[in-house]
């Protein structure tokens, strides 16, 4: 089976191979064309102690709070790292009131281009309506509004039923969930 290198290995190839050649030129050491190459992979911005507010049509649908963030936009795939941690409060319109949701995660990334984040160890998502959700990693689309996992879960309800499994399909407020491989309690008044 032949072996294809990727656009991305042809060119970071390519990238590297001209460095070396331009270097080598001026009699510079490894060491300094080293140093140079790591350099592209270091992240644009730093930001320490940051508080994000996002707004929509005026209003104010989610603040973010992290230790730290690190800004990669200057990659050929742009993201944002976040290894410190992240707390986020949504908020959004239920009727005449506002509500609020929670997310907190000790790592987080989030990718520009397609708007996913990434969410890691100890990711707590508790809903404006009492439900809780706790694992070890999920995805969430916020173009779509749609979040999965294929780790362990557990999600627990304020009546006290829970639902625990190994993957889930679930839209933001869990109205949509769909589990795959999963155990629970149901409670159900008479």
């Amino acid at each position: 089976m032949r072996h294809v290198p990727s656009t991305t290995t042809i060119r970071t190839s390519i990238v590297t191979l001209l460095t070396v050649l331009v270097f080598s030129c001026t009699s510079t050491s490894i060491e300094e064309v080293n140093a140079l190459s790591a350099i592209a992979y270091e992240p644009l911005g730093i930001g320490r102690e940051v508080s994000l507010v996002y707004t929509d049509s005026g209003r104010v649908a989610a603040k973010m709070n992290t230790a730290r963030l690190l800004d990669y936009s200057n990659q050929s795939y742009p993201y944002t790292e976040f290894p410190d941690g992240v707390f986020l409060e949504l908020f959004e319109e239920q009727g005449d009131s506002i509500v609020r949701s929670t997310v907190t995660a000790d790592y987080a990334i989030l990718y520009d281009e397609s708007n996913l984040i990434d969410l890691r160890d100890n990711v707590v998502l508790t809903t404006y309506d009492g439900k809780t959700l706790e694992g070890p990693q999920l995805y969430w689309n916020t173009d779509t509004k749609w979040m999965h996992t294929n780790r362990p879960y557990i999600i627990r309800y304020d009546n006290g039923s829970y639902n625990r499994g190994n993957q889930f399909d679930a839209n933001e407020d869990f109205s949509i969930f769909l589990s795959r491989q999963n155990t629970g309690v149901q409670i159900i008044e008479d």
